[in-house]
């Protein structure tokens, strides 16, 4: 079962630390709201096509799992100093 809306709420709680500089703070934030919306269905950003085979909960958490990695990768240019701002 993939993350809920909620627990997503938790990671844009979670992700956004005093730790980032102001543009990584930025960046984590808006892609912690990016969620599945099984009303309005979508396939991923630059994904594969979606197969009508899926269940809505297996997209959810393949869309969650995508942008939990994406909040991480931000986190870590900004550990490591890359593409920082203010």
């Amino acid at each position: 079962m993939g993350h809920t809306h909620e627990t997503m709420g938790s990671l844009t709680e979670n992700a956004i630390s005093k730790e980032l500089c102001g543009k990584h703070r930025t960046a984590v934030a808006d892609w912690a709201k990016v969620v599945y919306n099984p009303r309005a269905p979508k396939e991923w950003p630059g994904g594969p096509l979606m197969d009508s085979r899926t269940s809505h909960e297996t997209r959810r958490a393949d869309w969650e799992r995508k942008t939990a990695a994406q909040v991480e990768m931000i986190k870590g240019f900004c550990r490591d100093g890359r593409n920082c701002g203010e």
